[in-house]
């Protein structure tokens, strides 16, 4: 899941990665057509001890992508109750991906 944010922020790409302690912030900015955006990701821990952490990223978070490892069925299983999260305590217009 992070070797997504890392891409998309750095273009790199690697294979193996550690897993997150707690979250992990990187920032892109995009133009489209004369437009910028500005891309502040943070990428959180999907661990359940640090579940409690999670609403300090995203309270005003304008997007979130849900990501689970398909290698991990776990965190497949988790991914409804990260959708329930959000829809409980985060943003009201937040557009969940």
């Amino acid at each position: 899941k992070s070797s997504i944010v890392l891409r998309f922020c750095s273009d790199i790409f690697k294979v193996t990665h550690e897993s997150t302690l707690g979250a992990a912030f990187m920032a892109r900015t995009i133009e489209v057509n004369g437009i910028n955006f500005k891309f502040q990701i943070w990428d959180t821990a999907g661990q359940e001890k640090y579940k409690s952490l999670t609403p300090l990223y995203y309270r005003e978070a304008q997007v979130a992508l849900i990501v689970y490892d398909i290698a991990h069925k776990d965190s497949f299983d988790v991914l409804k109750s990260w959708v329930n999260e959000l829809k409980a305590h985060g943003p009201k217009k937040i557009i969940q991906v």
